[in-house]
């Protein structure tokens, strides 16, 4: 006699447009949905913008300069992943823990150092008139280090490739344990995930 009821599911609007970013176009339900997510799939708070870094340095310099901001407290494992390219003044740094974060751009913000070569991995002092203490490069800049949050941090995340986001929010996870109270040392954390990953 009648027509069978049909179960139609409701019809979500497509989004309109995309949104522009800094590194291209991302689909604006994909930023939406990151939004929307009550948990973050990244690691919040890890990230660093530099400024002003040697154009020839390298990953492992870059390390080394910024670990000054530890002192003898350095463990090895305060940075993730240095995202530099050879020719470029400027990168991202990826920290393991937030408290680092702010420990290096409080460093580099009170101690203001300008990286005189490729392989500086010290830094050389500014003296009180802005320029190196040395003044052979007087046209270089202080490193700038400014953390990275909000909108600018969710666009950079979304560049990376899922399986790394979850692996960094892991590491970022295992780290601030080891940083609030475990007494093992970094070695022993080390031998720990080996164990784990086999099985």
């Amino acid at each position: 006699m009648g027509r069978p009821a049909v179960n139609i599911p409701p019809v979500t609007p497509k989004p309109t447009d995309d949104e522009q970013t800094a590194f291209g176009s991302v689909p604006a339900r994909e930023a939406q949905v990151s939004l929307a997510s009550g948990a973050a799939d990244f690691p919040k708070g890890c990230l660093v913008f530099i400024r002003n870094v040697h154009p020839e340095t390298n990953r492992t310099t870059l390390k080394a300069l910024l670990g000054q901001a530890f002192g003898d407290q350095r463990s090895n494992n305060e940075f993730d992943y240095v995202d530099y390219n050879k020719g470029m003044d400027s990168c991202h740094v990826r920290l393991s823990n937030p408290l680092y974060t702010r420990t290096v751009v409080q460093f580099f913000t009170e101690k203001p150092v300008v990286q005189e070569g490729g392989l500086d991995d010290r830094g050389t002092k500014l003296s009180r008139h802005g320029g190196a203490s040395s003044d052979r490069e007087p046209s270089r800049k202080p490193i700038q280090v400014e953390a990275v949050d909000g909108r600018k941090e969710e666009i950079y995340w979304e560049k990376v490739p899922e399986k790394v986001r979850r692996a960094a929010l892991d590491r970022m996870a295992s780290r601030s344990a080891s940083v609030v109270g475990d007494t093992a040392g970094p070695s022993d954390n080390a031998r720990s995930r080996k164990r784990r990953r086999k099985g």
